[in-house]
């Protein structure tokens, strides 16, 4: 049996260079996919606070996915999510948080946010990129 997981992997500073990526490699289920990394366009850090989206599940259709993770405080609430694209193969997404209240105690709430994946890209598969609390994803 097959069974699906999602993996975080710290990559760190990456060189501006195409890339080629491979899972499950020397196995019946190997994949290939290229990535390309540029050069930034911008050295500003934004104010945003970002949800601490942990993985993303596409399995609702209809161009849907569902953004999931945990808040670290019910004081944060989902404010937007915004998009941006390079107009080639990928969009980022960022799921911006607001603060509510000033107190917030620290407790891990689980999240689900539906998110409809726009078809402004002519791309055979598109990358999608989430910009996270935690800088993770």
């Amino acid at each position: 049996m097959v069974v699906p997981f999602t993996k975080s992997v710290q990559l760190g500073v990456m060189d501006k260079e195409n890339y080629q990526i491979t899972v499950n490699g020397k196995s019946p289920w190997d994949t290939k996919a290229k990535m390309a990394i540029m050069e930034s366009s911008s050295n500003a850090v934004d104010e945003f606070h970002y949800a601490y989206v942990q993985y993303i599940d596409k399995e609702l259709g209809n161009n849907e996915v569902a953004l999931k993770g945990y808040n670290p405080s019910g004081c944060f609430v989902l404010d937007k999510i915004t998009h941006v694209s390079n107009n080639k193969d990928t969009y980022s997404v960022l799921p911006k948080m607001k603060q509510i209240r000033e107190f917030c105690p620290m407790k891990m709430i689980p999240f689900s946010y539906d998110w409809k994946v726009p078809t402004e890209l002519e791309a055979e598969k598109v990358l999608i990129h989430v910009r996270t609390m935690d800088g993770t994803q």
